[in-house]
């Protein structure tokens, strides 16, 4: 009886939560930063899933177009890792549409949220899933050919020059972000940015760490009132060196 009330409860504050919108705000008065953001998306497990089942067509050819920058920027790669992947719902178009060699990574800060993902689009056995943070990712340097992410360096504002360092660390040719773009967005989006916290230098922080990249405004947008750009970041490469035994 007290685990029912226990769950009545639980599912109460829930819907509260859920009709105001204000999971992260709720948390960010009992938690630091990071476990406001993970608990907030643990709350809304599910609800990414509810929007793709209503959006599938539009989700096909945003998830087409960010396939199509990865190829024409990087035409040789191995590897890639998702960075901050959520329920893969862009995750399983993206595999549909790589080439099946590819060895595919993804990770978010959310363990209820990959579960979800795995479990629905049955990609247990497709890709290598783990729960990690942007800031601490398990990899040695130069690992991972090509490092994406879709909106997950967005909630993260004061984080994007950390973020930067470590997606560019473990990746080896470069990474291709897929995040809101201030200075293209309109008034409103700005206003949006702005209320929610959400990242709003990026740019300005790849252009100060003299980083090599090119910026491609999305004609595919998920959201009008969020228009995003890819903001493809190219590394230096290496030469290989070569001992004489």
């Amino acid at each position: 009886m007290f685990m029912n009330i226990n769950r009545n409860i639980l599912h109460l504050i829930k819907k509260k939560l859920y009709k105001k919108k204000n999971y992260y705000n709720f948390f960010s008065k009992k938690f630091d930063k990071k476990n406001s953001i993970r608990l907030s998306y643990d709350y809304q497990s599910g609800s990414y899933i509810k929007r793709w089942l209503k959006n599938k067509s539009i989700d096909y050819m945003h998830d087409k177009e960010v396939v199509k920058i990865i190829k024409e920027n990087f035409t040789k790669f191995n590897s890639i890792l998702d960075c901050g992947c959520g329920e893969l719902t862009r995750t399983q178009n993206i595999i549909k549409l790589l080439d099946k060699n590819i060895k595919y990574y993804a990770f978010d800060i959310s363990l209820n949220r990959l579960l979800i993902g795995l479990k629905k689009f049955k990609l247990k056995k497709k890709i290598n899933a783990f729960v990690a943070d942007i800031e601490n990712l398990p990899f040695f340097n130069r690992s991972i050919d090509v490092c994406l992410t879709i909106h997950s360096i967005e909630p993260n504002s004061g984080m994007e020059k950390e973020f930067l360092e470590e997606i560019l660390r473990v990746s080896n040719l470069g990474a291709v972000l897929i995040e809101p773009d201030f200075i293209l967005g309109s008034k409103r989006q700005k206003a949006r940015m702005k209320k929610l916290n959400y990242c709003k230098n990026l740019e300005k922080i790849i252009k100060k760490q003299k980083y090599r990249y090119k910026k491609i405004p999305l004609k595919n947008i998920l959201n009008i009132e969020n228009k995003s750009s890819a903001f493809v970041i190219f590394k230096k490469k290496v030469k290989k060196m070569f001992l004489n035994m």
